[in-house]
């Protein structure tokens, strides 16, 4: 009886320590946040997600798949961490569901080119089976996944995970919760799979957030606690991890840990930049990639119609257009800290027009 006695007394003071320690840390980044000036409100909210509580940790990353028929008919797929893959409408009204184990990033690459044809594909770091695995998209936006699973040669975790299509190839890449990334070739075709190993590149701690670059063949990896790198991966590249400088936590004081998810606006003038989820400040920062990744600054979703997001992990950037109400695409993260009624709420993701956001920045 005494050991139990003790063992609940432990178990209580640790519940009461962590409880005052995540207390602590919301506060310091609702006082953080502040600082962040420039702000938008969503345009649209997913339905919620489902059979989870305001407790799990389940939403977390997103990517969109652009139907070129009918654009206002595109599609966003979320990942549940604790169950699968979610597919939603651009309003948000959740079409269909794969439970196909505990799903935690998600990466699209349209017009892969085959023979005389091209196909969507979709890929997702899946925690379950500790694999990535690979969808195809048909035309009206389903997803038919791949019979052969990737199994990565790392011996930790699979968390990260993102793709890119560059000089007619096709490459897959995972992260750690270690630090470790690994890059695939993928081979697809209509019903059957091919890839291989290329390499792999380590960090000194949890690097999550990626995101390629089809356009100049560069991927960059959010390292958590510290920085954002370049890695130049096209053919003439020189495949060193590069840190860019002005994403460093240390020293640019709008950089609060941690970094999580990155993507990449396309604007209409030619120019591209590199957005980072600034977990620890409930913001959005931008880099100039033609500026030797120059930071621009920082915006944070505030509450209107919908409530404001707070401890975003994954954001997806779509630059095309989506149909009549967003003729420049759209800006989407996942709300770690969902609302509703005043009522906390399973987590969800939030839309936001990216007119909004070209509006508040003038270079954009």
């Amino acid at each position: 009886m005494k050991i139990y006695k003790t063992i609940s007394l432990i178990l209580l003071i640790f519940i009461q320590f962590f409880t005052i320690s995540c207390d602590e840390s919301s506060n310091s980044s609702r006082i953080a946040s502040k600082k962040i000036q420039k702000t938008v409100e969503a345009d649209i909210e997913t339905q919620n997600m489902g059979n989870r509580s305001h407790f799990d940790d389940s939403a977390h990353d997103i990517a969109v798949w652009i139907n070129k028929a009918k654009p206002e008919m595109s599609r966003i797929i979320g990942t549940d961490k604790m169950g699968g893959l979610a597919v939603y409408s651009l309003r948000g009204n959740e079409l269909d569901y794969h439970l196909h184990g505990n799903i935690n990033a998600v990466d699209i690459r349209q017009d892969i080119k085959l023979a005389n044809e091209s196909i969507d594909i979709l890929g997702v770091s899946n925690i379950t089976t500790n694999t990535i695995d690979i969808y195809q998209i048909s035309q009206s936006g389903h997803l038919i996944r791949y019979p052969q699973n990737i199994n990565v040669k790392m011996n930790e975790e699979i968390c990260g995970f993102c793709m890119g299509y560059y000089n007619g190839k096709l490459y897959a890449f995972a992260s750690s919760k270690y630090g470790t990334v690994e890059q695939w070739q993928l081979r697809p075709g209509f019903e059957t799979l091919n890839y291989h190993f290329v390499k792999s590149f380590s960090f000194s701690s949890k690097a999550e957030g990626m995101v390629y670059d089809d356009i100049t063949g560069n991927l960059y990896v959010a390292e958590e606690k510290k920085a954002i790198w370049k890695l130049s991966l096209n053919d003439n590249g020189s495949r060193q991890a590069v840190l860019l400088k002005e994403s460093e936590i240390e020293s640019n004081s709008n950089i609060y840990s941690d970094i999580e998810g990155l993507s990449i606006f396309y604007s209409k003038k030619g120019l591209s930049y590199l957005v980072a989820s600034i977990q620890g400040n409930y913001s959005y920062a931008i880099f100039d990639t033609s500026d030797d990744f120059r930071y621009k600054g920082s915006f944070r979703i505030s509450s209107g119609k919908f409530d404001s997001v707070e401890r975003s992990k994954g954001i997806e950037i779509c630059s095309k257009y989506l149909g009549e109400n967003f003729p420049n695409g759209i800006f989407i993260a996942q709300d770690g800290e969902n609302f509703q009624a005043d009522k906390p709420a399973a987590q969800n993701f939030k839309i936001v027009s990216m007119d909004k956001i070209i509006d508040i920045f003038d270079f954009l």
